[in-house]
C-alpha cells in the first residue's frame, strides 16, 4: 500500500510513486498532510494552494459525486473550493480529489473566541451561503 515518509522538519510527505502519478504534485515545492476534518480520507495540502483527498477505489463512484457537487456549489460562494482534478491510482486502489485550498482559521476553534455577536454574525453569514444554494 502507501509509504508515508517524513521530511526533516517532521510533516508527512507523499512517496514518490503518487508524486509520479498525480501531475499536480510533480512540480510541489511543499506538501504537508492536515490532519483535520472528520472523513478518513488522508488529506495533503499542496504548495498553500491545493488539497489533496485520498480514498479507498471503493468509494470512487460516492466521491466523483460529492466531487461534481462541490463543482457546482462552488460557482455560487467564495466559501466552497474549487475541484481541480479526480483520479484513480488503480496500481495501489485509491482514488483522489485535488481541490483549491481555503486557508482559514478552522471554524471550530475560531467560534470559541468569539463574542456572542460575533458567533451570530458568522452564523448568520453562514445561513446566507446556504439560501443560496436551496435552488439546487
Amino acid at each position: 500500500m502507501i509509504k508515508w515518509n517524513q521530511n526533516p522538519k517532521g510533516s508527512d510527505v507523499l512517496d514518490n510513486y503518487i508524486k509520479e502519478k498525480i501531475s499536480y504534485l510533480r512540480n510541489a515545492n511543499r506538501i504537508v498532510e492536515l490532519n483535520k476534518g472528520f472523513s478518513h480520507d488522508k488529506k495533503y495540502v499542496i504548495d498553500d494552494k491545493y488539497l489533496l483527498r485520498l480514498f479507498s477505489i471503493e468509494d470512487k463512484q460516492n466521491r466523483k459525486e460529492e466531487f461534481d457537487c462541490i463543482n457546482k456549489l462552488a460557482t455560487y460562494s467564495n466559501y466552497v473550493p474549487t475541484g481541480i482534478e479526480f483520479g484513480t491510482l488503480k496500481d495501489i486502489d485509491m482514488a483522489y480529489m485535488i481541490l483549491t485550498y481555503l486557508p482559514e482559521i478552522d471554524a471550530e476553534v475560531a467560534l470559541k473566541d468569539l463574542t456572542a455577536k460575533e458567533q451570530y454574525s458568522a452564523g448568520f453569514l453562514a445561513g446566507k451561503e446556504l439560501k443560496a444554494f436551496q435552488h439546487l
